[in-house]
């Protein structure tokens, strides 16, 4: 299915964050799944929890589960750029020394951007 899935991350909800057109695109896969499979929105949501997997390269966050009343494996990819991880500082495109989404904040680099936005007036 995917070239690179033995290289990817498992990654849990709490670790990412969507922009606005991210959650917008993810909602409308699990209408438009829950339309075409005849499933209520909640049982593809369920189907959906705790499968999150960053894939190299390019780091697209992919959601790989199992329907089973379908005896169907599905896949949704969602491009980096509608994702980041949830601590790491927000990132410009334009920036010269832009994290890589791809790449996990360690705990020094999370604590210092959150001190930063702090600093700033953002919520922390």
């Amino acid at each position: 299915m995917f070239s690179n899935i033995d290289n990817a991350t498992r990654v849990q909800l709490h670790m990412v964050q969507f922009t606005h057109e991210g959650m917008l695109r993810l909602g409308q896969f699990i209408q438009d799944a829950a339309r075409r499979l005849g499933l209520p929105l909640t049982r593809i949501k369920e189907s959906m929890a705790d499968t999150m997997y960053v894939v190299p390269p390019g780091g697209r966050l992919v959601f790989l589960f199992s329907v089973p009343e379908l005896e169907a494996d599905v896949h949704v990819e969602l491009p980096k750029k509608f994702w980041r991880y949830a601590d790491a500082a927000p990132v410009s495109p334009d920036a010269p020394d832009a994290t890589d989404a791809t790449e996990p904040p360690d705990a020094d680099t999370a604590a210092a951007a959150k001190n930063e936005r702090a600093a700033r007036g953002f919520a922390a």
